[in-house]
């Protein structure tokens, strides 16, 4: 899928800077993509989420989900990784 980016800058910015954006979102682990609509009672941009940030989200969903036949996502048991050998079948 093509999305609209140029490039991904990591860095703080200001409160008038974000205000005035016309797109933002957060990025983390457990919640992917998270578009942001509003800081302080002020919209961002028209107070909606943005199309890439919708797009971007769409992406990283559609990529949790394990495919047949994909080795991109690895099958773990539960408690494999957390020392609960007890609970393995």
């Amino acid at each position: 899928e093509d999305l609209p980016l140029k490039g991904v800058e990591q860095r703080s910015i200001s409160l008038e800077e974000l205000q005035g954006a016309l797109e933002a979102f957060l990025v983390n682990t457990t919640q992917g993509v998270m578009p942001l609509t509003q800081v302080e009672d002020h919209p961002i941009a028209d107070g909606r989420p943005g199309n890439l940030s919708l797009a971007l989200q769409a992406v990283l969903i559609n990529d949790r989900v394990p495919r047949e036949g994909s080795d991109r996502h690895t099958p773990v048991p539960y408690g494999g990784l957390t020392g609960m050998r007890s609970q393995l079948t």
